[in-house]
């Protein structure tokens, strides 16, 4: 490591705990953000201290797929059951396309992230509605439809679900909505109010480390 702008080289063992130490600092539980409600963080608190380690890493580190792509090809063989896999994106806006439906595990509940410009067939498709419009601001479960998109979307729902014991609660989110902001504060990659990025934040280690 050379100078203040090296790359931070970690054992392979460690090389995502930056990540999760950057995002446990976001979360509401520790964040020193005076803009947090009290019960929230008390609440929030409380969850953590019951979850299961696997689950405490999506509550703290949530996983990101994209719906308008899935296809069968992204179903897995395991122990002769077909499951559903497709790739785990960046928790960064920027993998938030404008076109796209995006599905977030976040440990305890599901969200469903919709751009605004979201194609009316994708939307027609998995929400059985014509248009980004006619998605109802607190939508909360998806229609069963005879689609692949949508027999793929709640297959994945459905495999979350299964993968927990307590059921967990589905929220649709619209981009222009207003409860964006609880998918917004996931994306922990990127520059908050409460935190740095998390380049910023690989950056500042090895600084830190070089002095």
């Amino acid at each position: 490591m050379q100078g203040a702008g090296a790359k931070l080289t970690l054992p392979v063992s460690l090389r995502l705990l930056p990540l999760f130490i950057l995002s446990l600092l976001k979360n509401i539980a520790f964040t020193l953000s005076n803009r947090q409600n009290t019960d929230c963080r008390s609440a929030t608190i409380s969850t953590i201290l019951t979850l299961p380690l696997d689950w405490l890493i999506s509550f703290f580190y949530p996983k990101l797929y994209a719906l308008h792509t899935l296809s069968d090809k992204d179903t897995v063989d395991s122990d002769g059951e077909e499951l559903l896999a497709p790739p785990i994106l960046q928790l960064s806006a920027e993998k938030l396309t404008r076109y796209g439906v995006f599905l977030m595990d976040y440990g305890t509940g599901i969200y469903i992230w919709v751009s605004k410009e979201a194609p009316a067939d994708v939307i027609n498709n998995i929400f059985g509605v014509p248009h980004f419009g006619a998605i109802p601001e607190s939508m909360t479960s998806l229609p069963l439809l005879e689609n692949n998109l949508n027999r793929l979307t709640n297959s994945l729902i459905c495999q979350l679900r299964l993968s927990r014991q307590h059921f967990m609660p589905l929220l649709v989110i619209r981009e222009d909505g207003p409860h964006r902001l609880l998918f917004i504060n996931y994306l922990i990659d990127d520059k908050t109010e409460d935190g740095t990025s998390y380049y910023e934040f690989l950056s500042h280690i090895s600084r830190q480390l070089t002095k």
